[in-house]
């Protein structure tokens, strides 16, 4: 277990958003307070606390959808801070969550953002992300596929699949498009055939864009067929009215 530098100064208190989690969370909370966790991710959001001082039990699910929002905020430049004790993290099944998370003893700690000697496993450094390549992300009823750089020839049929894959399971699935540069009319293909998609799956398209993407689909036929935004923190931002039974 790494320990945080002790010369570090404390910082100074923050407003952050707070997520309080129950006193016990089965599979089902689980994966309802991942989505409404990564919905506090909006725009100005720099910490995000959750809560889970009052938290006795929690199935393992949980882990995984602390995981995949410590990834998105990450992305997002977002600070993600968590309240438990030694306790609850070996004995509920979130050790992998324990040696990735800041986790602090106390809300005191969190606001502050001062860390305690043995409280923080620390976060592993993670190795850069092909640039090419089509990331997802799942969290509770929310998907999102990070598009890279390029969507063309090449790509634009796998990015397809995991967009139509997100939506014949999710709720809701975000196509990331706002670090992608150069597109072509075989990503509007993509976007299309997934729209298509959804008739029978249920689920909802989203596009968060880039400038260059956005003129593209604008010019298409399917420019109002789906929510757009400027970037993914608008999207996640605008959950809780758009899909309230999400979070």
């Amino acid at each position: 277990m790494r320990q945080p530098d002790q010369s570090a100064p404390v910082r100074p208190l923050v407003v952050p958003e707070i997520v309080t989690l129950p006193a016990g969370v089965d599979a089902v909370t689980a994966r309802r307070l991942g989505t409404a966790l990564m919905a506090t991710f909006g725009p100005g959001v720099e910490v995000v606390i959750v809560d889970m001082s009052r938290t006795v039990s929690c199935h393992a699910v949980w882990a995984g959808q602390l995981l995949a929002a410590d990834r998105l905020a990450a992305a997002l430049g977002v600070e993600l801070r968590v309240v438990t004790s030694q306790a609850v993290l070996t004995t509920q099944q979130l050790a992998d969550a324990e040696h990735t998370l800041p986790i602090y003893p106390t809300m005191t700690a969190a606001l502050t953002g001062a860390l305690q000697p043995g409280t923080w496993a620390g976060r592993s450094a993670a190795a850069p992300a092909d640039s090419n390549q089509i990331r997802v992300l799942s969290c509770g009823r929310l998907y999102m596929v990070m598009a890279p750089a390029k969507v063309g020839a090449e790509n634009a049929q796998e990015f397809w699949v995991a967009l139509a894959d997100g939506c014949a399971r999710h709720a809701v699935t975000i196509a990331d498009m706002t670090g992608t540069v150069v597109c072509g009319h075989d990503a509007v293909t993509a976007l299309l055939m997934t729209l298509r998609c959804t008739d029978t799956s249920g689920g909802e398209l989203w596009l968060a864009a880039s400038a260059a993407v956005d003129r593209l689909v604008s010019a298409t036929p399917i420019s109002g067929a789906f929510p757009r935004f400027r970037g993914l923190r608008d999207a996640l931002a605008t959950l809780p009215a758009r899909r309230p039974d999400l979070v």
